[in-house]
């Protein structure tokens, strides 16, 4: 009986996630949502705050929205990674903000914070992260090729 109830419970939380996530993908980005979204995508501190700005702004995530989400991403994968495991945290309970930050490890910097990022991937993950950072790693890798082609 426990277990019946285990599971519609987990299928309720499951789909109210869908329903949230279809939600945020079809919300309209106005130009006050864009102005605000420019403003908070760059410079973010903490993949919370990156998470925040991505299910407020994410439907904006287009032209210098993506390179200011793209700069944030990439700075905190390469020099804030003690913040990591929130990352790795906020992955599993949300697949797409997975999506939306491996989308986001593109260089709109110097190529040495790509280099820096496969660096702590291959060098500093935990192993129950393997795949989060394996996946990283490629990213990054692909934006290096794509950036010297």
């Amino acid at each position: 009986m426990k277990l019946r109830a285990a599971l519609a419970c987990s299928l309720a939380a499951a789909l109210a996630f869908i329903t949230i996530s279809v939600d945020a993908q079809h919300r309209t980005c106005s130009n006050d949502d864009v102005t605000a979204a420019e403003k908070a995508a760059i410079g973010l501190e903490s993949w919370t705050a990156v998470y925040d700005a991505y299910r407020r702004y994410g439907q904006c995530d287009d032209g210098a929205v993506a390179e200011g989400f793209a700069g944030s991403v990439v700075k905190l994968l390469a020099v804030h990674w003690e913040q990591f495991e929130a990352l790795h945290g906020l992955t599993l309970a949300d697949p797409g903000f997975r999506q939306f930050v491996m989308n986001h490890v593109y260089a709109t910097g110097p190529e040495a914070s790509l280099r820096t990022v496969i660096r702590n991937t291959t060098q500093r993950c935990r192993s129950e992260a393997k795949p989060l950072c394996r996946d990283l790693e490629r990213a990054a890798q692909t934006s290096i090729r794509e950036g010297s082609e």
